[in-house]
């Protein structure tokens, strides 16, 4: 697989984890009251691995399980704004690509004029 081909890749997966992680705070803030109720549960479940049962490993591991189990409680709520969020993100990922920040393809030395049919 080329170079830029795998980067694309993991420029998406990154997009779509930033994104998902996005619309699950967002239901953490529209549900303030059962994302609390839920993190209390978590938060006092005692993980079986020794090495997550520091603090800030238990109480990070209570988060992500809160955010996991408040995206299947509302999953219309968080499929819609995933959806917006992703759209966002794409669309700034576009804006900020060589091109259009520079009007230049620099690998290929292009310009936008030429690529227009305007000589540079």
């Amino acid at each position: 697989m080329p170079y830029w081909q795998q980067h694309d890749a993991v420029v998406e997966r990154r997009a779509h984890t930033t994104t998902r992680l996005r619309a699950l705070l967002w239901l953490a803030d529209r549900y303030p009251d059962t994302a609390a109720a839920i993190y209390q549960a978590q938060a006092a479940r005692l993980p079986l691995n020794p090495a997550d049962r520091t603090p800030q490993r238990r109480q990070a591991l209570a988060w992500a399980r809160t955010l996991d189990r408040l995206g299947r409680l509302h999953p219309d709520d968080f499929h819609a704004h995933y959806r917006t969020e992703l759209a966002a993100a794409k669309r700034k990922q576009r804006d900020r690509s060589p091109a259009a920040v520079t009007g230049r393809w620099p690998a290929i030395g292009l310009t936008s004029a030429t690529v227009e049919g305007r000589n540079s």
